[in-house]
């Protein structure tokens, strides 16, 4: 779970803000990946939001989820409901192609058409996009959310959160970006026995997080290499 400074009351002010989230994890027919937004202010905020399996290739990753799809659900009055869902990036029609956001910032368009990626116009509230796969066997896979940036307006992401399969052999990673010329501060948060609360008991006991920049991840990687 990823959320900025409470104290943060002035959101127009400031030149630096969450641009979006991937987190890449396990995802099988039986469980899913989550990647899930809030969003606040007055405004509506258009989203991109992606399930990527085979994009994954060019990093070295081959056991991938072949055919993501996504399911967005919405939060109304305290209940979880669908809200959109789609298979292959391909079939959403009009503004809600991700062809349209093409070049925009933090934008990496899928490489193969079996995966998934929407673009919608979402009023203030909560969303989850849930990353699901038919096959038996859990693979890699990736869940996205960008928003595409205005050119003005008062809206943004509160917070970001993933949940997903977790071992001492497999990790889950949560990453975000943020755009601006300024530093923002961000809590970052693994969670296991907080989920009890929402019927989840199979979580993990003892969760621990390691935080790293890119720029530090991408020197480990070659150090590895």
């Amino acid at each position: 779970t990823t959320t900025p400074d409470t104290n943060d009351t002035s959101p127009t002010t400031t030149v630096s803000r969450f641009l979006g989230i991937s987190t890449r994890g396990l995802v099988s027919s039986t469980k899913a990946m989550y990647g899930s937004i809030a969003i606040t202010g007055t405004e509506n905020k258009t989203v991109a939001f992606m399930g990527k399996g085979k994009t994954m290739e060019s990093q070295g990753i081959t056991d991938y989820v072949a055919d993501p799809a996504l399911i967005i659900y919405k939060l109304t009055d305290g209940a979880w409901g669908v809200y959109r869902t789609i298979d292959n990036w391909g079939d959403a029609t009009g503004s809600e192609n991700i062809s349209t956001v093409q070049g925009k910032e933090g934008i990496t368009l899928p490489v193969d058409a079996s995966e998934a990626a929407i673009v919608l116009d979402l009023a203030p509230g909560s969303y989850s996009a849930i990353l699901t796969s038919t096959e038996a066997t859990a693979k890699e896979a990736l869940v996205e959310a960008y928003e595409i940036p205005a050119t003005n307006g008062t809206s943004r992401f509160l917070g970001i959160s993933t949940r997903g399969l977790v071992s001492s052999t497999k990790a889950m990673y949560g990453s975000i970006a943020i755009t601006g010329t300024e530093n923002k501060k961000v809590v970052f948060m693994g969670k296991g026995k907080t989920m009890e609360s929402q019927g989840i008991t199979d979580y993990v006991i003892d969760p621990a997080l390691v935080t790293v920049s890119y720029t530090h991840l991408r020197a480990h990687e070659t150090e590895a290499d």
